[in-house]
């Protein structure tokens, strides 16, 4: 199994569709499949050479992996 590392947005504002499938858990045809029955599970943007690209804020997001930015801290007591 090989690991990859998910780009921030200011690395790169858009990742290839299929490096955003993988990170879904999905294979090459899965993510054709949803990519062609509009069913992908995330915006995808068409780039004026045919290439299809999905937003790195959109896929870290549904990754959960920018929820420390998007969360107010709460008091571990209960009381604020």
């Amino acid at each position: 199994m090989s690991t990859f590392l998910i780009p921030t947005v200011a690395e790169s504002p858009t990742v290839p569709l299929l490096v955003a499938g993988k990170a879904m858990g999905f294979g090459r045809s899965a993510t054709y499949a949803m990519l062609n029955r509009g069913a992908f599970p995330l915006p995808v943007i068409k780039t004026a050479n045919g290439k299809s690209r999905v937003p790195t804020a959109a896929l870290r997001r549904i990754l959960a992996l920018d929820d420390h930015l998007e969360t107010e801290p709460t008091d571990p007591k209960g009381t604020q």
